[in-house]
């Protein structure tokens, strides 16, 4: 993968990467990753051991299906891609950028297959986007972190820490957001 050559050998550096997968319309994503500021403080979080890379696609959009005259078809709407996104989605083994941003950790394999775990990333204020992007990056880190010097270039070794790390991720933020949809059912209740 051309993206990754010239990080592949580099000594120091785990043999997975991130690349941060947003388009025009994730406008605090965007501003985010702009700032100077916030760009320095998420380095200093992801630290030296692995490269972090962002990727402005074109964004997608969602139509009704048009059918033939006199058939009857279910209104659901279909998304649809478009042709820019097509490289994109090849290298990166993706099926679309419907379910964007994204935070995409990926490693090649010893048989050039893509290892990939994604962390979604909350676009709805700008404290929010730089918390997600700063949450996601940090789990990535950490695993890495505990991965030894001498075990950093073992693609698969490191994916399975870090996988293991964000499956962990996300089934703590499924908690947390239940533990709020309990409180708040309490609170409808007398």
């Amino acid at each position: 993968m051309p993206l990754v050559n010239r990080w592949k050998d580099k000594e120091g550096i785990a043999n997975i990467y991130g690349v941060v997968l947003y388009t025009d319309a994730h406008a605090h994503i965007k501003k985010i990753l702009a700032d100077s500021d916030y760009w320095t403080a998420l380095d200093e979080i992801s630290g030296p051991r692995w490269a972090i890379f962002s990727v402005r696609a074109k964004a997608g959009f969602y139509e009704m299906p048009s059918p033939p005259p006199g058939m009857i078809c279910m209104m659901i709407r279909v998304w649809k891609e478009p042709h820019e996104n097509k490289l994109l989605l090849k290298e990166f083994e993706i099926e679309s950028t419907e379910k964007l941003p994204q935070l995409l950790i990926f490693a090649e394999g010893e048989n050039g297959e893509i290892l990939k775990e994604t962390i979604r990333l909350d676009d709805s204020a700008p404290e929010k986007a730089y918390e997600s992007l700063k949450n996601g990056i940090k789990v990535v880190s950490e695993a890495i972190r505990n991965v030894s010097p001498e075990n950093l270039k073992s693609a698969e070794g490191v994916y399975a820490a870090v996988n293991l790390s964000i499956s962990n991720y996300k089934q703590w933020q499924r908690i947390k957001k239940g533990i709020s949809f309990v409180k708040w059912i309490k609170e409808l209740l007398p």
